[in-house]
């Protein structure tokens, strides 16, 4: 955004230089891309009269003209433009001059020098406007106002001595306030220790302006108020349109925009200078285009049809949909609200009668009709950040004022207002001290004041520490208290502030007890040989159902990836089943993998009913040998070297058949069709569910092509840490042997493992001895054959004495006549 320093000293009574305000901006404001000094682009340039003319003798394309330059001896300059005449004045270009248009567009800008032509000599040149940069004209030499005084310096008389600063928008991406100049001037001054004072216009919102008999009819309904939370409109009459006068083009060629004639030229200068657009209508074409032919001029505000388009003033069809807010008439579009007019409706030299329009539009609105026609616009871009919808009247009213004064115009219609909701100030309370502890500064309360007056922040309430202040409505930036901080600190000046870093109580973070679970687990896995992976937390429907999983109870994205990952994962399995599938097609012949993430199931929720989201440990193992034994036992090793480490007692393993359904959760509801319920078991830890173990079921096994020895197990982390775990006492190292038994029992395939293991470890443990029971092997001679044969190893010890053949034999008996007792056991 392109701001003129010149305007910004004669809002603010800012008496600083151009690098003092170039660098204030830098340090309070935002980025500056570039700067530019018109006055030396202009330099040698100066206002000179013809006084006489003659033909060139030998060219009959060229006019030979003597020039007053304000000095005694006149200036010969020869040119092709034969149009000029005695008493012109034009801009005059000394040799040794740059042509200001050739600084922008030439790699090095074009010097004027004295050269003959014909026989001639030309001594400079007359500067056409867009020679001048001030206009896209090259065919004929500029014309100056007669009144231009001669010899004066062209910059100076086209008030181009300024200075141009072009501030980056996207930082003051929030401040709406900011693109205006009006705004910028306020913060400048301020900046520099000043109050600034709001122009009396500018906070002037009555509405009582037509003086004159003539009325217009204009009706307006808002059909979007959501949208467009106000509408202000004016009709005027007697409207000569006009180029406009030597100071608006100039403002405005300065700003970056193009003169194009005085109605659209003032609205672009007073929505430069506010930061509020206004759009001008022809009010005969309004009436004229209108299907419904009436004498007052119809306009709505709504949102576009299907179907609708718009012939733009940049001469493009702009095609609408039901997203797009539109100006209509009675019936068709007239405009792009907030972004673009219409081509038919635009002002041109044939106008006489104008609607004058001042609006406020929702920013989010704005932004994604922008994006979806992949239109930007001046209108458009301020409207997208936020405008004060109390300032539509007041610069409504100064557009009025300068357009009266510019024409002939009359004001012939009172002004509309459409303003169903009121934007009020919001009142804040901050505390002086708590500033000054969020800037990390010390300033009294006389100094925050004073930024704040200066700020135009109305003051309230005053306490000993407390501060009730009013944000401006044009600060639609200002919500909260800490808002109010950063304005006081950045008017302070941040590179003010030392670099001390602030005092504060700490507390010690509380250990992460999951991460460190986790990171035993993970070393525990390692250690064994176990492949962690880390898949990706979506899934599809296929997977799901490949794996007996419920495929509704899953997540469904609505931006997937790829259709592969349509779905939240509710258990890690599939994705370590898909994955075992891979790596047994590459070759790999036993493996074990395993995974800790979290999945998640529709329906199980918190208290706060949002989905659960529990830690989960899944493995499986698999191998392709043939073997006797279930891979459910090396599960089972893997799953107790964990509970082993963690100090975790008294586990059971209950068959997955035998256990009721009612006391079990979603998660392990929803992961157990996975497991083959005859060689499966629920996990827990007293009345605490840890999770399932064992098998894989058969079709499972086959969808996934996998072979029989595959086995898994998933485990809920979060319960696991639940567990109030005992720390290990300290026990004396045994002075006694350890002694080693092994035992193989033949018993029939219905006898549970688990009900042989209980048996023996009651019988080796008791207030004399103590032991330990490992299964080394289980053969079964077949498939079909009806028993198994089981190995036991038993570790026996007595903390009073060493056991003697006699007392092993004594307890390895009591062992075998309760197993032949119970479960009818034969003895190998």
């Amino acid at each position: 955004m392109k701001i003129s320093v010149n305007l910004l000293k004669q809002l603010g009574k800012i008496d600083k230089s151009n690098e003092e305000i170039v660098t204030g901006i830098k340090e309070h404001i935002g980025e500056v891309e570039s700067y530019q000094d018109l006055s030396k682009d202009y330099s040698d340039i100066m206002v000179a009269e013809i006084k006489e003319k003659k033909d060139h003798p030998d060219a009959d394309k060229l006019g030979v003209y003597q020039l007053d330059t304000g000095e005694k001896k006149l200036v010969q300059v020869l040119a092709g433009d034969k149009t000029l005449v005695v008493g012109d004045k034009v801009a005059y270009l000394k040799p040794g001059a740059k042509v200001p248009y050739t600084i922008y567009t030439e790699e090095k800008p074009f010097i004027i020098q004295s050269r003959e032509m014909r026989g001639l000599l030309s001594d400079g040149m007359m500067g056409s406007e867009k020679e001048l940069n001030l206009g896209n004209d090259h065919t004929i030499v500029m014309r100056l106002p007669d009144d231009a005084p001669v010899g004066k310096p062209f910059a100076e008389y086209y008030e181009l001595d300024d200075f141009i600063i072009d501030v980056e928008n996207k930082a003051l991406t929030n401040r709406g306030d900011l693109f205006g100049i009006l705004g910028l001037a306020r913060e400048l001054t301020v900046i520099f220790g000043k109050p600034f004072v709001t122009p009396a216009w500018y906070t002037d919102d009555t509405k009582n302006l037509r003086e004159e008999q003539s009325c217009l009819g204009l009706n307006i309904i808002n059909d979007a108020e959501a949208l467009c939370p106000r509408y202000t409109a004016i009709a005027m009459d007697n409207i000569v349109v006009e180029e406009s006068p030597l100071w608006l083009k100039s403002a405005l060629i300065k700003f970056g925009y193009k003169p194009i004639n005085n109605i659209v030229d003032i609205t672009n200068y007073i929505s430069q200078l506010s930061g509020q657009p206004l759009h001008a209508f022809d009010y005969d074409k309004v009436i004229s285009n209108d299907p419904n032919k009436s004498e007052t001029a119809n306009i709505t505000i709504r949102m576009a049809r299907a179907g609708e388009s718009i012939l733009g003033l940049d001469s493009k069809v702009h095609e609408l949909n039901d997203r797009i807010m539109v100006i209509c008439d009675s019936t068709n579009p007239l405009a792009i609200a907030g972004i673009m007019g219409g081509s038919e409706t635009e002002v041109d030299n044939n106008t006489q009668r104008i609607i004058l329009e001042s609006a406020n539009f929702d920013k989010t609105s704005i932004r994604k009709t922008s994006m979806m026609l992949g239109l930007t616009t001046d209108a458009g871009t301020k409207f997208k950040h936020a405008l004060d919808p109390n300032q539509c009247i007041p610069v409504l009213k100064e557009a009025v004022r300068m357009i009266k004064e510019s024409t002939t115009g009359t004001i012939s219609s009172d002004i509309v207002d459409l303003y169903p909701t009121i934007s009020e100030p919001k009142e804040i309370t901050l505390s002086l001290s708590n500033v000054n502890t969020h800037l990390g500064i010390d300033l009294q309360k006389d100094t925050i004041v004073q930024i704040l007056k200066n700020l135009e922040y109305p003051i309230v309430k005053q306490d000993d520490d407390l501060l009730t202040v009013l944000a401006p409505t044009w600060r639609k930036d200002v919500t909260i208290k800490e808002d109010i901080h950063e304005d006081i600190g950045r008017i302070y000046g941040y590179n003010n502030i030392d670099s001390i870093l602030p005092l504060r109580n700490l507390i010690p973070a509380k250990d992460n007890q999951i991460f460190a679970l986790k990171k035993k687990i993970r070393q525990i896995f390692a250690d064994s040989g176990a492949n962690e992976t880390d898949t990706h937390s979506f899934t599809d429907i296929p997977t799901l159902e490949k794996a007996n999983l419920d495929a509704d109870k899953a997540y469904k994205l609505k931006n997937a990836l790829a259709p592969e990952l349509s779905l939240m994962r509710t258990s890690l399995i599939p994705s370590l089943l898909v994955k075992t599938q891979m790596n047994l097609q590459e070759g790999y012949d036993k493996f074990i993998l395993f995974e800790m993430n979290i999945p998640h199931i529709q329906g199980y929720e918190d208290e706060n009913k949002l989905p659960k989201e529990d830690w989960h440990l899944s493995s499986v193992i698999t191998s392709i040998e043939k073997r006797s034994d279930s891979a459910y036992y090396i599960a089972k090793r893997y799953l107790e070297k964990i509970l082993s480490t963690l100090n975790i007692q008294d586990i059971e393993y209950t068959l997955l058949s035998e256990f009721s359904e009612e006391n079990l959760s979603e998660e392990i509801k929803n992961s157990m069709y996975m497991f083959d319920r005859n060689t499966s078991a629920i996990v827990t830890a007293g009345d605490i569910v840890l999770g399932i173990i064992g098998e894989i079921d058969n079709k499972v096994k086959g969808n996934f092509k996998l072979p029989k020895y595959t086995a898994g197990l998933d485990i809920n982390i979060n319960a696991l840490n639940s567990i109030d775990i005992k720390n290990n006492k300290y026990t004396e190292m045994p002075k006694y042997p350890e002694s080693r038994v092994d035992l193989c029992v033949e018993v029939n395939n219905d006898i549970q493992y688990k009900a042989l293991y209980d048996s023996i470890y009651k019988d080796i443990n008791n207030d004399d001895i103590n032991g330990k029971v490992t299964c080394l092997d289980i053969y079964k001679e077949s498939e079909k054959a009806d028993t198994k044969r089981i190995t036991f190893s038993l570790a026996i010890r007595n903390f009073e004495k060493t056991l003697n053949d006699k007392d092993i034999k004594s307890i390895t008996q009591k062992v075998i006549k309760r197993l032949e007792s119970n479960f009818q056991a034969k003895i190998i």
